[in-house]
């Protein structure tokens, strides 16, 4: 039962309209648009076609020229053929269809071929020195739901590129892929100067009305491709990224050039980096929009240096900036870790900061930012830095951890005027390491190798800045086992830095700059024998001086200690004025407790700072009630005797050279010795008088007396006077005299500290008392050789002369005892008459002769081996 419906023949050959006016008001928005200026012709031979119009209307400011041709309309199929030219001006867009529309469903289908041109970017965009055409083409379908473009094909000037792109008419959701055959010049977009010259893209785009999304798209700037996905919140204008790269040229980005660089002061262009109060701090461009990037890179070129593993998480709206798990793996041997948040990053208001660097190449990172590291010890190479700071422009409060050189140095406290002229204010810092020599030598560059040093050094302090003066307060610490406390003030404003104020130490041990390398030469004791040579060569260590730690800082300090031993000086409660200046170090009003006396001292060191060179070193000192066993071992490094009792010395050295040897060998100067009650201890002068006169037996030698009344006992003596001066290291003993009740003693002679040898000789003279005689020659005793083990001389040609009358006289007593003869010491017996002989002597029976001589030889062996 089906119907036809069959269109009445109508037709017309033209219609006319000009200058017409369209009027349509959208009740709902109450919203009105005008369509003006329409002059068109429209004609047709049926309702069903074909079609034929032109004309021209303006809207919106936009005039259109349109040309619409159908071919007749189709009943069967329900489809008509349409042809669509339209040119809108003043955009310069033509476009241009030829397709199909069908009828057929339920809503109609429109399909064909679309081509759009636009003559001149510079007309839809700020592209004023672009003055290019745009062509796109491909099969364009439309439907009440759907409207695309596929197959798409399109030229910028002569850049092509290719995709599809489609939008929901439902949902109002966009979807676009465009790819570019080749690679772009950005030029030909109208952008001038860019960092970039070619682009080249993959784009996949979708979104609906509030949000558009990308998934995966390639841009390739240059050399550099990032892959892209993220969204874009048109209602709150928020852009989400994630982007992924290979590499990324930031130079090429940030317009750097390493000759520009090199041409400014310093060579550093960190932002905001200020030398003076009155220095601009260039400001970040505010971003319009709230954009969340997250970005990966293996690899980015900064001032011509490769960083790696780069990774950043940043959010940022206006001048809102919020950069958190920044890293990078690698960047001149250095990798970085960093936060930083900011309400407004020019004004620095509400800033939170954390950073950690750890640098293998600390100076070649410091270098590449063109900041001096010539003040920085030379050691320094490879570090930690880990630092937290929060506040804002006018008080931002730090704290920093940087492990170097094998210790760690900790800070906390506050820095005001972070903008103008930053200045630390209590800020508390703590510094920490296992080796305190250790520390020193790679601080100062002074190869220190003292035990007593080697232990741990944790020192605390709290500072306040004025400029480039630092202020060090409560100061207290640990100094490789010795406390000190007290206040500095460190300089920073020259060259090398200042240090002036007080302290105080605890019990603290040094080694003696001037060191021995141990080892000794040995020489047996002989009578009368000349000493073999010794072995010197080595005594004294050649090895050059360090002395550039005196050119790393200048001091004027107040020293105090409750006891220094310095090498074999124990030096109790000292107290000293220490003031280095440019390598010239002078110890001023030095006073301590030493060897149960005290001391005073002044004495200055001057150095150069190249290295192998001299040092020049005086002192004058007197030692006042000391120990002269113990002054006499410290001055001059070896044990001669065993001196016990108390004087002063005054003493004035000199010296020159690089090493210790060198010091040595030209030393000079002089000094007067003036003691009382002294006991030389292992030697027993009186015992020895008492054994030659007393004691001797035949068979006896002086030798042998004297070693065996030198194993104990000793020598008391009233005084000591001595003088003696040095030069070229060699102690000439102008003046050594002992004198005491019993003995005096005569030295004379010298000692040679560089070849570690003396040659001295001592005149032992014996006093008459009640119980040694008076009639003991003086006699010689001379050392010679090792100041370890000299040889001994025993000076015995009178002794023993001495020694052989005594046992002379003894023997002829014993013969005149035993036989009744005059002895032969020239002293005659008194003539006895030879009555009165009778009278005394009863009558006896007279023995014969043999039995008188073995008497006889018995009294007198007898005696003699008592």
């Amino acid at each position: 039962n089906e119907q036809t419906v069959s269109l009445p023949n109508i037709s017309f050959n033209l219609v006319r309209i000009k200058n017409g006016v369209v009027h349509y008001k959208d009740s709902s928005s109450n919203d009105e648009k005008v369509i003006r200026n329409i002059n068109m012709e429209v004609s047709t031979s049926n309702l069903t076609g074909p079609f034929s119009s032109d004309g021209s209307l303006f809207y919106d400011g936009y005039g259109i020229d349109f040309d619409l041709q159908t071919d007749k309309y189709n009943a069967d199929e329900k489809n008509i053929s349409p042809k669509v030219k339209l040119n809108i001006e003043p955009l310069g867009l033509g476009v241009n269809f030829s397709g199909a529309l069908s009828l057929q469903g339920p809503s109609p289908m429109l399909q064909g071929h679309a081509e759009f041109t636009l003559k001149d970017l510079s007309k839809v965009a700020d592209m004023q020195s672009a003055q290019k055409s745009l062509k796109v083409t491909g099969v364009l379908s439309a439907n009440s739901e759907k409207l695309s473009l596929s197959n798409m094909n399109g030229s910028l000037g002569n850049n092509e590129f290719s995709g599809a792109a489609s939008f929901d008419l439902k949902t109002m959701s966009p979807k676009i892929s465009l790819k570019t055959a080749d690679k772009l010049n950005i030029s030909d977009f109208g952008v001038q100067n860019a960092p970039y010259k070619t682009v080249s893209f993959d784009l996949n785009a979708s979104g609906d009305a509030s949000v558009v999304k990308f998934d995966k798209t390639a841009l390739t700037l240059d050399s550099d491709t990032y892959i892209v996905s993220g969204k874009y919140n048109l209602k709150d204008q928020k852009l989400d990224l994630d982007v992924k790269t290979k590499s990324v040229n930031l130079d090429k980005l940030m317009g750097y050039s390493s000759a520009e660089s090199a041409t400014k002061k310093g060579g550093s262009s960190f932002i905001g980096s200020s030398n003076t109060a009155n220095s601009s701090v260039a400001a970040i461009p505010s971003v319009p929009l709230n954009i969340n990037l997250s970005l990966q890179a293996e690899k980015v070129l900064y001032r011509e240096k490769n960083a790696t593993n780069v990774s950043l998480a940043v959010s940022a709206n206006g001048n809102k900036i919020n950069i958190k798990d920044f890293s990078v793996g690698d960047y001149i041997g250095s990798s970085v870790k960093a936060n930083l948040s900011s309400n407004n990053i020019n004004t620095l208001d509400s800033l939170d900061v954390y950073l950690d660097v750890n640098s293998k190449d600390a100076k070649g990172l410091f270098n590449h930012f063109g900041v001096d590291t010539s003040s920085l010890p030379k050691a320094v190479n490879s570090g930690n830095v880990k630092l937290k700071a929060s506040g804002n422009k006018d008080t931002l409060d730090l704290t920093t951890n940087i492990s170097a050189l094998g210790g760690e140095f900790i800070a906390k406290g506050r820095v005001e005027a972070l903008m103008k002229q930053p200045s630390v204010k209590n800020l508390v810092i703590q510094l920490k390491h296992k080796n305190m020599a250790n520390l020193l030598n790679l601080v100062t560059g002074a190869k220190i190798n003292d035990a007593n040093l080697s232990k741990p050094i944790d020192l605390y302090t709290e500072i306040n800045q004025n400029g480039k003066s630092y202020a060090l307060t409560k100061l207290k610490g640990d100094l490789s086992g010795a406390t000190v406390h007290g206040n500095l003030n460190l300089n920073l404003s020259n060259k090398v830095p200042s240090i002036e104020g007080a302290l105080e130490f605890g019990e603290l041990k040094m080694q003696s700059v001037v060191e021995t390398k141990g080892g000794s030469s040995k020489s047996s004791a002989s009578s009368g024998t000349k000493p073999s040579a010794p072995k010197t060569s080595a005594r004294w260590s050649k090895e050059t001086i360090n002395a550039s730690a005196l050119h790393s800082v200048n001091l004027d300090l107040d020293l105090k200690a409750k006891k220094i031993q310095y090498g074999t000086w124990p030096l109790l409660n000292p107290s000293v004025k220490l003031l280095l200046k440019d390598g010239n170090l002078s110890i001023k009003g030095l006073k301590a407790g030493v060897f149960g006396g005290d001391v005073a001292m002044d004495a200055n060191v001057k150095s150069v700072p190249q290295a192998r060179q001299p040092v020049h070193f005086t002192s004058k000192s007197a030692f006042n009630n000391v120990d002269i066993g113990s002054l006499a071992t410290s001055l001059i490094g070896t044990k001669l005797v065993k001196v016990i009792g108390r004087g002063d010395l005054n003493l004035n050295i000199e010296s020159s050279g690089a090493s210790s040897a060198a010091l040595i060998h030209d030393l000079s100067g002089g000094g007067v010795v003036d003691a009382k009650n002294i006991v030389l201890d292992g030697v027993d002068v009186v015992r020895f008088v008492r054994a030659l006169s007393d004691e001797s037996k035949p068979g006896d030698t002086v030798l042998g007396l004297w070693k065996g009344t030198t194993k104990g006992g000793q020598t008391q003596f009233d005084t000591l006077d001595g003088a003696f001066s040095i030069k070229g290291g060699v102690v000439n003993l102008e003046k050594m005299d002992l004198d005491g009740p019993r003995a005096a003693i005569q030295t004379r002679g010298s000692i040679n500290l560089p070849n570690w040898t003396l040659a001295t000789k001592h005149k032992l003279i014996a006093k008459g008392t009640e119980e040694v005689p008076s009639d003991i020659p003086p006699f010689e005793i001379t050392f010679n050789g090792s100041l370890d083990n000299p040889a001994q001389t025993f000076g015995q040609g009178l002794l023993q002369d001495y020694l052989n009358r005594k046992l002379q006289r003894k023997f002829n007593s014993l013969l005149s005892d035993q036989l009744g003869l005059p002895s032969n010491d020239n002293k005659p017996q008194k003539n006895i008459d030879e009555g009165d002989q009778k009278q005394q002597q009863p009558k006896q029976k007279q023995p014969e002769p043999e039995d008188v001589m073995e008497d006889v030889l018995k009294g007198v062996l007898g005696d003699l081996l008592r």
